[in-house]
């Protein structure tokens, strides 16, 4: 059962100032994968941040978007995508039940999918930019900048943008 209170946190290894090891910290909604070579973080992924509801509804916390940011600067690129471009970004009509790689012990990154930043024209790669700032702006600023550098030296044009899910606002997505 999915439970919201529910977290755990993981080590994998003996942390080690001298050798490899990690960490994971997960619960509803939440999933974050840290590798150390000794005292070095040497890979911080992968992570998952999920909000079910997008925006709630009722109760004392109505109102509240969770992840209000990530969502509008998601909307704000896939809305300024003309009919042929959205064909592309869209690269499944429903969305996935769960985490596309499950709960497996090894995964391989997925394969590409969804529109190139190469296809894109000048304003909707600043706003890809925009939504990939939106989401490394979630981690500490010194992890925040070596995502947001990684992400400069691959270039934006290499960068994919992609959606499954319903394309109207209100009904169920993601990207």
């Amino acid at each position: 059962m999915r439970d919201p209170e529910k977290y755990h946190l993981t080590v994998y290894g003996t942390p080690d100032p001298a050798k490899r090891w990690g960490w994971r910290f997960e619960g509803h909604h939440l999933s974050l994968n840290f590798t150390l070579a000794g005292d070095k973080r040497a890979a911080g992924a992968p992570s998952f941040f999920g909000a079910n509801p997008a925006t709630v509804a009722r109760g004392p916390r109505m109102g509240l978007r969770a992840l209000g940011a990530e969502h509008d600067a998601g909307w704000a690129l896939l809305e300024s995508l003309g009919e042929a471009q959205r064909r592309e970004a869209v690269f499944e009509a429903r969305t996935y039940g769960d985490l596309v790689t499950g709960n497996k012990d090894k995964v391989e990154p997925p394969a590409a999918a969804g529109i190139a930043g190469a296809k894109l024209d000048a304003k909707q790669r600043a706003a890809l930019w925009k939504l990939i700032e939106v989401y490394a702006g979630n981690f500490e600023p010194g992890l925040a900048q070596a995502r947001l550098a990684r992400a400069k030296h691959r270039g934006i044009e290499a960068v994919h943008f992609g959606w499954a899910g319903f394309t109207a606002r209100g009904t169920s997505h993601r990207h």
